[in-house]
């Protein structure tokens, strides 16, 4: 369908990726490749074009350049129905957050009485403002981290968090973690959850919404023109689907990959959906649609995608 046109090493030629993508969902804007994810080109027949999957959703609008921590969390999580259904506001909700959090949903899909279009800047510094005020520990200026922007975004929602055990110890959290070692490098997640012996202590203790969250540790071979430090980017596959073992039953939870959030390590961040026509980038206000994942490979294609291994910071899966 559509097929990379140039796909170029990141971290060897500090570049970024460019795709062939439908041009009547497609954004191109020219950015520095520090800080963008990858570009978009136009397709050579518009009348093609235009007969293609168009994406589920609009952008959402970086705010003065520093809120991709936060769009690229939301553009995840609005994917997973596992997520609406647990979180969705109620009849007479009081829970703002949850209410203007699920309004950004409805913006940028056309749902519920509002026209579809690109969430704007000013809207998301309204959120930003909201989650700040309660509490989320970043200035309105700078950027933050994505999981630990997503964790407090379950725990202002109400979550109960996702209880575990690995090896003999357990843990509980509002997202499952996955620690970062030399071990893991060139590794799916699947191995990763079998090395670690991650499971669920039992049938009940299950989740529907399960979000992932790989905790990289800092490289000294990235710095940004602030001289912060970016992310080591060893590999570790998605995985979709995703199994784990069910303690007392013997069974295993099988989940299925909704999106991943990539943070780059010059610390710009972006997500990937799995929809219906395949994989949709959402790079803040910017959307595009991708090359379908090839069905005769095991599991999901990423061979096109190296950032999302490479840079994968969060992944949202939901039972399958």
């Amino acid at each position: 369908m559509f097929e990379p046109v140039d796909v170029i090493d990141y971290e060897k030629n500090k570049t970024e990726m460019v795709y062939n993508i439908d041009a009547s969902v497609g954004r191109y804007r020219s950015e520095s490749p520090f800080e963008r994810g990858p570009k978009a080109s136009k397709t050579k027949s518009k009348e093609k074009a235009e007969s293609e999957y168009e994406s589920e959703s609009e952008g959402m609008t970086n705010h003065a350049e520093a809120s991709c921590w936060l769009t690229s969390v939301i553009q995840s999580i609005r994917a997973s129905d596992a997520f609406r259904k647990e979180f969705a506001p109620k009849s007479g909700e009081k829970n703002a957050i949850k209410k203007e959090l699920f309004k950004l949903f409805d913006i940028s899909e056309g749902k519920n009485g509002e026209k579809r279009r690109s969430v704007r800047s000013s809207e998301i510094k309204s959120f930003k403002r909201k989650v700040i005020d309660k509490g989320l520990p970043a200035k309105m200026e700078d950027g933050y981290h994505q999981g630990k922007f997503l964790k407090f975004l379950l725990k202002e929602l109400g979550s109960k968090g996702i209880e575990y055990q690995e090896g003999s110890k357990n843990r509980k959290d509002k997202t499952l973690n996955i620690t970062f070692s030399e071990s893991t490098k060139k590794k799916s997640l699947q191995d990763i959850i079998k090395d670690s012996k991650i499971a669920f202590a039992s049938e009940n203790k299950v989740p529907k919404f399960l979000p992932v969250f790989v905790d990289r540790p800092r490289s000294s071979k990235f710095k940004n023109s602030k001289n912060q430090t970016g992310y080591s980017t060893a590999e570790i596959a998605p995985t979709s689907p995703l199994s784990i073992p069910v303690l007392t039953n013997g069974k295993k939870a099988q989940y299925r990959l909704v999106a991943v959030v990539i943070c780059t390590p010059y610390w710009h961040a972006y997500t990937y959906v799995i929809e219906k026509g395949g994989w949709v980038l959402y790079d803040d206000d910017r959307v595009s649609v991708l090359k379908s994942p090839d069905k005769k490979y095991k599991d999901l294609d990423f061979s096109p995608y190296g950032d999302a291994s490479k840079h994968s910071a969060i992944y949202i899966y939901e039972a399958a």
